[in-house]
């Protein structure tokens, strides 16, 4: 008679130990597994970042040096002056003045061509087309002092053209005339 409980005993305890193992498994691989999937690829992502750091780390000096000499100081001050207007006599001196001002700049002037059709009397305006040529940094200086005149009204255009060595430089201006 005993020996037939064990068999039931024993089929007891192996349905059990099934269904331990099963919870057990099904605990492991829906609660352990994922968490350690994830672990490793913040680790992966981790190991990522910090190649990137020590990577920028290395350019922070490269990127000092050319961030410096990039660096334009920009003028606090640029002179604005008081809009005036130019006297028709002193009009036919015009180029002597943009030679001068390119000189300061160190640019060649090339040519100074005051279009005569915009000079008839009762004109307001006078165009003048300004030939140069030179350095393209010295053109930005030329360009600064040419905004201190006084009767200068607005630059209509610029062409900027590679020359041997150099650049040229053709600008169409117009002038305030006094009427």
């Amino acid at each position: 008679m005993e020996n037939g409980k064990f068999p039931k005993l024993y089929g007891k305890i192996i349905r059990y130990l099934i269904i331990c193992a099963a919870g057990i498994l099904c605990f492991v691989a829906l609660g352990i597994y994922p968490r350690q999937k994830s672990i490793a690829n913040l680790d992966t992502e981790a190991a990522k970042l910090e190649t990137e750091i020590m990577t920028q780390k290395a350019l922070i000096p490269i990127f000092k040096d050319l961030s410096k000499r990039a660096a334009v100081k920009d003028p606090t001050t640029l002179p604005f002056p008081k809009k005036a207007k130019l006297d028709r006599a002193k009009a036919v001196m015009i180029s002597d003045t943009f030679r001068e001002i390119a000189q300061m700049s160190g640019l060649q002037l090339v040519d100074v061509v005051p279009d005569l059709k915009t000079l008839v009397s009762g004109s307001e305006s006078l165009s003048v087309n300004v030939h140069l040529s030179g350095d393209f940094h010295n053109f930005r200086d030329f360009l600064i002092r040419m905004e201190q005149l006084p009767y200068l009204k607005h630059v209509e255009r610029v062409r900027i053209q590679p020359a041997e060595g150099v650049k040229e430089f053709r600008l169409k201006l117009w002038l305030a005339l006094d009427t």
